[in-house]
């Protein structure tokens, strides 16, 4: 990861904090098996504007899967699940990078948990 941190919740557990412009999560082999999923749900939370979050296989250079505009949601704690469909079809095993973005210099949002089905 690049820029991160983590915070506790009493409601969620532990989540990915202090996102900003250009940062980034890489989780290493993922295993979507031999059907791709139709779609991707995160959890994520904004004060403020929100950003984008791109989900790419292999680094922020590789194949788009999926690109979620994330909304304010009325406070760094106030989760949203949001889910967009896949942009691409994925299969077998892969690196994923979770890329940032949106208004540079403040804090985008907050991440919770991600799921594909």
């Amino acid at each position: 990861s690049e820029g991160l941190k983590t915070e506790p919740n009493a409601k969620t557990g532990i989540y990915v904090s202090d996102i900003h412009n250009g940062d980034y999560l890489q989780v290493r082999e993922v295993d979507f098996g031999k059907k791709s999923p139709s779609r991707l749900t995160v959890s994520v939370a904004s004060a403020l504007r929100g950003g984008t979050l791109n989900v790419y296989s292999g680094g922020t250079d590789g194949q788009l899967i999926a690109s979620v505009k994330v909304p304010p949601t009325g406070g760094w704690e106030e989760w949203k699940s949001v889910t967009v469909p896949l942009a691409t079809p994925v299969t077998g095993v892969h690196d994923l990078t979770f890329a940032f973005s949106g208004q540079k210099g403040c804090k985008l949002f907050n991440f919770d948990f991600w799921k594909f089905d």
